[in-house]
């Protein structure tokens, strides 16, 4: 479930935060429950495909496209138990154009509905047609550059707003903002949590550390974030697998009994199930006879909790990997708590088998978990806006990946390729190096070009982004594949006609012609939540 969002209005703003996994709005299109999910499905009208039913509007077994966002972020798609327990109802996933066709025009009936929502409840005389909402977006703690920005592209394209005006922030750290404003943590200076948002698809985890206490206390990120395809909706697969497969040669279980179980299991068995394995589920089959081999008896079938944890077991080790990695990522700082948030948080299940493997650690369930998200994105975007809302100030962020550029540099016998003499060299910004939010890192380079081309107009460069957890230190070149690949990341392109000419210097080369020469920094600002990637070339 997902594509929901909670409202706010603050200093004649309307902030919406919308969360592909998460909630508040409790009343939506064709749905008949009061509910804080609504499901993240669309399909198009065979007849006219400018037309589209979403969310509820479609019914369980209908053949839809679902689960499209993760088409954003492709690498992510690649994991076991989707591969294993793929949906029976879904189109198979699109990538490229396609899929932010999906996205874009999901997010349209979401934007419709949410404000909407807002004029009925609070009224036009204080919501005015004309006025327009500020967004904010969470996506998992391992989205990439290219799936923010093209987040931002489907969401401008839903007319939420300029790309540069919608604002993004990680699943993971919004619930923990939420957990630290509403919570009595009893954290202490010098201690490090995990928090794991455990959601429908993804389970996306982040640590910090506490550096400061106090009214706003300021928080560092203690290891990169991290996360993977093992959510809730594998539950509802792996059950939906076992029963085509017990009732395969049954003629009485028909599509009509098999919706009614898998409802069963989403409201209720997979939420209430916590490890007691005495304790039996059933879901309904009136008018079947009693037939003890599929345990129907009383017009209903029995899920004993053995079954039930052996449904469970797939998802709760991908779980238990993640968060075991993520714990290992901090050290050599002390784990001493593990929040949980997201819907499969809630699961009593779950944070008893991760109590199990951590040990002394304590793992909480944050309050209001399943909501935790987006009610910590609206918390962050007031804050941007009125200062003194601010709950949390988070100091520094772990790179995510090497950044760097191609440069010239001074050949080394001992760390250089003798062939590479006069090739470029990759540099700049390590993996797992801490990044404050309000001190961009720094790159120095120069630029330069014969004074007989002509005046210099503008400076072009590539970053490129290498994403290396298993080895320490970026690659060395660009080429490399002896580590890991290096891509392209973004082109950068400076103008600098404005700069009179005669303040560049002029020097000469090897030969004697003259070259205009150009020092400059790179500033880049590797903080999610801000409009966008800052990059900033400064003549020094």
């Amino acid at each position: 479930m997902s594509g929901t969002s909670v409202t706010a209005a603050a200093a004649s703003k309307i902030i919406i935060a919308v969360d592909f996994e998460g909630k508040i709005i409790r009343r939506w299109p064709d749905s008949v429950e009061t509910t804080e999910w609504v499901p993240s499905t669309i399909e198009y009208d065979d007849e006219d495909p400018t037309s589209y039913k979403w969310g509820y509007q479609l019914q369980d077994d209908e053949r839809k496209h679902e689960w499209f966002k993760l088409g954003l972020n492709p690498a992510l798609q690649l994991s076991g138990l989707a591969q294993k327990y793929p949906s029976r109802t879904a189109w198979p996933m699109v990538q490229g154009a396609e899929c932010e066709r999906l996205v874009t025009d999901y997010l349209k009936g979401l934007k419709g509905h949410a404000e909407q929502y807002v004029r009925d409840k609070w009224g036009p005389e204080i919501v005015p047609k004309n006025r327009k909402p500020q967004y904010i977006i969470t996506v998992p703690a391992v989205w990439s550059e290219k799936a923010q920005a093209t987040t931002r592209k489907c969401a401008e394209g839903a007319g939420m707003g300029n790309k540069n005006n919608i604002q993004i922030i990680t699943e993971p750290e919004a619930a923990g903002i939420y957990a630290l404003k509403n919570m009595k943590l009893s954290l202490k200076v010098d201690d490090t949590f995990v928090l794991c948002d455990a959601g429908g698809g993804t389970v996306d985890l982040i640590s910090y550390t506490v550096a400061e206490l106090g009214k706003i206390p300021l928080i560092f990120e203690a290891a990169p974030g991290s996360g993977g395809l093992c959510g809730s909706t594998f539950l509802n697969r792996i059950f939906d697998d076992y029963l085509t497969q017990r009732f395969a040669g049954y003629r009485g279980w028909d599509s009509g009994y098999h919706q009614d179980a898998m409802h069963r299991f989403e409201t209720k068995i997979k939420r209430e199930f916590n490890g007691d394995l005495r304790k039996s589920f059933t879901v309904p089959a009136r008018g079947l006879p009693a037939n003890p081999s599929l345990d129907i008896a009383n017009g209903q079938v029995e899920i004993t909790g053995r079954r039930l944890q052996k449904i469970f077991e797939p998802v709760i080790l991908e779980v238990l990997a993640l968060v075991n990695a993520q714990i290992k990522a901090t050290r050599p700082k002390v784990v001493t708590a593990v929040l949980l948030a997201g819907g499969f948080g809630r699961s009593e299940y779950l944070k008893k088998k991760i109590q199990e493997e951590v040990g002394d650690t304590r793992v909480i369930s944050i309050e209001d978990g399943d909501t935790a998200i987006v009610r910590g994105a609206l918390i962050r975007g007031l804050a941007e806006r009125i200062p003194k809302l601010a709950t949390v100030r988070i100091g520094a962020r772990k790179a995510r990946k090497h950044y760097g550029t191609l440069a010239y540099n001074i050949f080394d016998p001992e760390k250089h390729d003798e062939n590479r003499k006069e090739d470029d060299e990759f540099s700049g910004g390590h993996r797992g190096s801490p990044v404050e939010e309000s001190k961009p890192a720094k790159f120095g380079f120069y630029w330069d070009q014969r004074v007989a081309s002509g005046r210099p107009s503008f400076i072009e460069m590539t970053l490129y982004a290498c994403d290396d957890s298993e080895n320490e230190g970026a690659p060395l070149y660009a080429d490399s594949r002896a580590i890991a690949e290096v891509k392209k990341l973004m082109e950068l392109k400076a103008d600098v006609r404005s700069i009179p000419i005669a303040e560049f210097d002029q020097l000469p080369g090897e030969q004697g012609e003259m070259y205009y020469k150009l020092d400059f920094e790179i500033d880049m600002d590797l903080q999610l939540f801000y409009p966008a990637h800052t990059v900033q070339l400064e003549k020094t």
